[in-house]
């Protein structure tokens, strides 16, 4: 498991970005080289968080959706009412306005190593991260919050909204935005300062027979289900930025 997990991170971080951006977004650079450095942890996707109009397709829901704006910094009203209103909206389906909290993936070499992050996440309010551990033992860590936003505002080509209800959307989000990336602020200070070092009492690995180590590791997760909410193995790591 160790020498497999050492491999997979290696060839993991010299993988190209396969996601829509296809770079880490600026604002977690310093969070995210952090945890790559780690010889724990390394990311698999991270987001900082988004803002973003999209349509639906309405015949294959499996297709995905069409974008019509990505953006990780706060907007203004006035951009989205016009991109709204000007002729152009997809003449099918319905049009969502949607925020998009903080969101980053982690592998983990064990499951204290896991558990050692997750605790500091939850402590600063990413209240929706989780453990799973999937096929050979891979151990996944997803560090997210709740606090996300999401309305239709068209429907079939025609608007179901007025420029007063986007402009409230609009700064609904921007102030969700801020308290996002104020909370990841908070939580790569959290992860980096010494303290927080000296906290990880159990992050080398236990040597012992792997299907005995196996059984513990299956116990402990099933310990931290208990506590916190475990994620399903379906999470497809590059849709995400």
């Amino acid at each position: 498991m160790q020498l497999g997990f050492d491999v997979e991170k290696r060839t993991s971080l010299e993988r190209a970005d396969l996601s829509r951006k296809g770079a880490i977004d600026d604002v977690i650079v310093p969070l995210v080289e952090h945890i790559n450095s780690q010889e724990m942890w390394y990311t698999t996707s991270s987001c900082s968080g988004r803002i973003t109009v999209y349509c639906q397709d309405p015949h294959n829901s499996k297709k995905g959706c069409r974008w019509i704006l990505v953006s990780h910094v706060s907007l203004k009203a006035p951009e989205i009412w016009s991109l709204l209103y000007a002729p152009g909206l997809p003449p099918e389906g319905y049009v969502f306005f949607k925020f998009e909290p903080f969101i980053i993936h982690v592998m983990c070499k064990t499951l204290e190593a896991a558990q050692s992050m997750l605790q500091v996440a939850v402590s600063l309010g990413f209240r929706n991260s989780g453990i799973t551990v999937g096929k050979r033992d891979r151990i996944m860590l997803a560090v997210r919050s709740t606090h996300s936003l999401e309305a239709p505002v068209a429907c079939n080509g025609k608007l179901l909204v007025d420029e007063e209800y986007v402009t409230h959307l609009v700064e609904l989000a921007n102030t969700k935005m801020a308290e996002n990336l104020q909370r990841v602020d908070r939580f790569t200070k959290q992860l980096t300062s010494p303290d927080c070092k000296k906290s990880r009492k159990v992050l080398e690995p236990t040597k012992s027979h792997p299907t005995a180590q196996r059984n513990v590791n299956q116990q402990k997760a099933a310990e931290v289900t208990a506590d916190y909410m475990l994620l399903t193995d379906d999470i497809l790591p590059h849709l995400f930025s």
